[in-house]
């Protein structure tokens, strides 16, 4: 009997998401660098060759986009970029806008995908591999920052200004993982939003 494109691509997304899942949940119990593709593919009832197959590397089953050659990471940093180039208000009111949408979709988002933030902050290997693509995301607003107040690039005041807003990018994420409608990640981070804009405001009488 022949498979329907339809079915199959269902068949395929069951699959994938039956190993993720039993990825992220080793993590969890046990880690996910003690964590073997065997273990995995047992718990998600599938033989080892199957998860080799979909994903090129253990790490890809958490990182990497089945929609996309590109990692998950990829994805959202180009999506960030995007938001925060087109978005109003100065530096800061852009990012804290992308962060409250992005905090609000993932609020509404598949189980799975909380499941996955779970894992990438509570486990310490997977907390490690995010710690170059959160380098890369700090990069990326502090040259935002630099074009925008006119000072040199490699300047330290939007640097440590961009490791700033990424700490305040992740306290809201562990608190949404705590509190999935993430209603109090913003109202508990007041300080942290204070200490930015006047850190920004520093920064820009600085440059002047």
């Amino acid at each position: 009997m022949t498979v329907s494109p339809g079915l199959r691509e269902r068949k395929n997304a069951r699959t994938r998401e039956a190993i993720e899942r039993a990825a992220l949940e080793l993590a969890l119990e046990q880690g996910y660098d003690a964590t073997t593709v065997d273990e995995i593919a047992a718990r998600a009832e599938v033989a080892p060759r199957t998860v080799y197959v979909r994903y090129a590397t253990k790490d890809a089953i958490v990182f990497g986009d089945p929609e996309a050659s590109s990692s998950r990471f990829e994805g959202f940093l180009s999506g960030f970029e995007a938001f925060v180039d087109d978005a109003e208000g100065d530096l800061l009111d852009r990012l804290l806008a992308y962060i409250r949408a992005t905090t609000e979709r993932a609020a509404a988002g598949p189980e799975l995908d909380r499941l996955r933030r779970r894992a990438v902050l509570e486990d310490p290997y997977l907390r490690r591999m995010m710690r170059g693509y959160y380098e890369r995301l700090e990069q990326a607003i502090a040259t935002r920052l630099a074009n925008e107040i006119r000072v040199p690039a490699d300047d330290s005041g939007p640097r440590v200004f961009a490791a700033a807003v990424v700490g305040l990018l992740i306290e809201v994420a562990q608190r949404a993982a705590v509190n999935p409608d993430g209603s109090d990640a913003f109202a508990a981070s007041a300080g942290a939003l204070s200490f930015l804009r006047a850190g920004l405001e520093g920064l820009r009488t600085a440059s002047t």
